[in-house]
Formats: structure tokens, sequence, C-alpha cells
């Protein structure tokens, strides 16, 4: 199974929720280095050539480059999707792992961060549910 180092899942994660939740974005993740966001076509006019910032929800000055491009309720939007992915990674780690070499009948469909939400192990044929976020336009009332 390969798993991310979690500094690079956490900023990793924050790009893709950018990515994910904003239809015509200022900044978008670079093809070699996807936890880097830099500037869309339609973002050149606001940055200096060249620029990019790690999607670091974490780190204030990062955080301030990437909600210059959001309003502030986008901002949160983004920081509260980027707080999630990091709780989902925290709260998986901190679960046991199940024995991913057994071939019997302990057979299940791994954890994971979908980019909206966190599921955690689930035996086969299994369906689970999750709220819809707030993070996710029209998943609140406000959004």
């Amino acid at each position: 199974m390969f798993q991310l180092p979690v500094s690079v899942f956490n900023v990793y994660t924050c790009s893709k929720c950018y990515q994910f939740l904003f239809r015509e974005p200022a900044l978008t993740p670079q093809p070699t280095k996807p936890w880097m966001l830099q500037p869309t076509e339609a973002g050149q006019e606001r940055f200096p050539s060249n620029f990019s910032v790690i999607a670091d929800v974490n780190d204030a000055t990062s955080t301030n480059a990437v909600c210059s491009t959001l309003s502030r309720t986008d901002c949160s939007r983004w920081t509260n999707c980027c707080k999630a992915a990091i709780d989902c990674c925290q709260r998986q780690l901190a679960s046991p792992l199940r024995n991913l070499t057994s071939v019997t009948s302990d057979a299940f469909c791994p954890r994971t961060w979908d980019g909206f939400g966190c599921f955690e192990d689930a035996l086969p044929s299994t369906r689970n549910y999750l709220s819809c976020p707030s993070y996710i336009e029209h998943g609140s009332p406000r959004g």
C-alpha cells in the first residue's frame, strides 16, 4: 500500500481542495509538484511571473497568499476542507491497520480521503454515507 508522508499529504490535499472547490480558480496545482499552486491563465495578472505557493493551511503566509484569490467565505471553505483532510489523516493513522496480507474472509475496502470526505475501512458490498460537508458549494444554506 502506498502512503504519502503526512507532511506531503497535508499540502497535497489542500492543493486538491482548492482545485476541486472552485470553478474558475486563480491558482492550480503544478503538474510536477501538485502540492504547489501556480497561477492559472486567469490568475496571472494578480501574481508575478514564476509565482507559486505551497498549499499549507498551517502556514499563515501560504494561507494568506491562497486566500488573496478568494472571497472571505471561499477562503473559509478552502481552509475547512484542508482541515477536514488533515483531521481525517490523523484519525486514520491512529486507527490500527487491518492485515493487508491476509487472503481470508477478512477482505475489506481500505480507508481513504476522497477529496471531500473521510471514509473508514469497510467490508465489501457495504455502503457508507457521509453528510455533505459545509465546504462543498451548496453543502450548507450559506454555501
